[in-house]
């Protein structure tokens, strides 16, 4: 069975994103399948679509879920995919977010920037100061339409810190409240989470080689199949420039190598809070291959605010085959 999916890509600091309206899919006959097996199909097309030479290609599968549609099934779908949200009644707007390699995310900063983008564009929302409902909890977004920018604030809430939390197992780290300057394999780390979890290094020798990012690579991915991250982790390697400016270079689980992450330049600055590299409530340039994200720890809220770009890339119709992949009939 083919299915023909309306989508749009959009960009934030060179992370690339699929972005499905909800609303499109309750249209047609093949698209109602795929919205009521949205946990179900998800990895299957986020796979198809975000894939680099056979799909559309992206980091990432966004589902955009508006509050305001009248119609049952989709009510019902809404109702059922984000039900168990935190406090989700009490948003503007909800979204599914998917990795590229079909694994689920709780949170995205750059996805979520391109998410605010797309809905303001398509005047899903007209303010300028909105919630959004993630399986995190609500994120407060702002936007600088005013003065005619580009440049999005997200709120990513407060750093998990707590070990188990995290998740991280670390020996010698049982009981303690942080994962501050702890080793693997000779490579110094400090651990966060940010709903996803991470673990920073700085100022690694590394930088300083011929062809440091293939070796960080690699450092990485021994990392992320380290038994200390349960739940694999992302990796940044760090270079100070200056006390308010840092070069990043991620590898996010699920994505490889990616040219930007905000959930990343967020636990890069709490990292280096932590370490005392950094100060609260000073906004840090966090220097990406994409792009520079602009972060603070705000003291006073405990909450990590990123300031970043946000804009659309194209808009199309993908046609697709829907054998093998997984869907039900209705959500009743």
């Amino acid at each position: 069975m083919l299915a023909k999916l309306p989508f749009s890509k959009f960009q934030g600091a060179g992370n690339d994103f699929v972005v499905i309206d909800a609303r499109d899919l309750a249209t047609t006959k093949e698209g109602e399948a795929l919205l009521s097996s949205w946990q179900l199909c998800a990895p299957q097309l986020a796979q198809q679509l975000c894939h680099r030479h056979k799909g559309i290609g992206a980091d990432g599968l966004i589902l955009v879920l508006p509050n305001s549609d009248s119609k049952t099934f989709y009510k019902e779908c809404r109702e059922r995919l984000i039900g168990d949200y935190p406090d989700y009644s009490n948003n503007d707007i909800s979204w599914i977010y998917t990795n590229s390699d079909g694994s689920p995310a709780q949170t995205c900063g750059n996805g979520l920037r391109c998410l605010a983008r797309f809905a303001h564009d398509k005047k899903i929302i007209e303010k300028d100061q909105f919630k959004v409902a993630t399986a995190c909890g609500p994120v407060q977004i702002w936007m600088d339409a005013k003065n005619n920018s580009n440049k999005i604030k997200v709120d990513m809430g407060s750093p998990e810190l707590r070990p188990k939390q995290i998740p991280v197992k670390f020996k010698s780290t049982s009981g303690f409240e942080h994962v501050v300057k702890e080793q693997i394999n000779d490579i110094e780390l400090t651990c966060v989470s940010m709903g996803n979890p991470h673990c920073v290094n700085f100022d690694s020798p590394i930088w300083h080689e011929s062809d440091p990012k293939k070796k960080f690579l690699n450092l990485a991915l021994e990392l992320q199949e380290n038994k200390a991250f349960p739940e694999s982790v992302n990796v940044e390697f760090v270079r100070t420039i200056n006390e308010n400016a840092f070069e990043c270079y991620v590898i996010e689980r699920g994505c490889g190598p990616t040219l930007a992450c905000a959930s990343g330049a967020a636990a890069v600055v709490v990292a280096g809070v932590l370490e005392q590299r950094m100060k609260k409530d000073n906004l840090i340039d966090v220097i990406m291959p994409g792009g520079t994200l602009f972060v603070e720890w705000v003291g006073k809220t405990n909450s990590v605010q990123i300031t970043g770009d946000a804009s659309f890339v194209y808009c199309g119709v993908i046609e697709f085959d829907l054998a093998g992949v997984k869907v039900e009939v209705s959500c009743s």
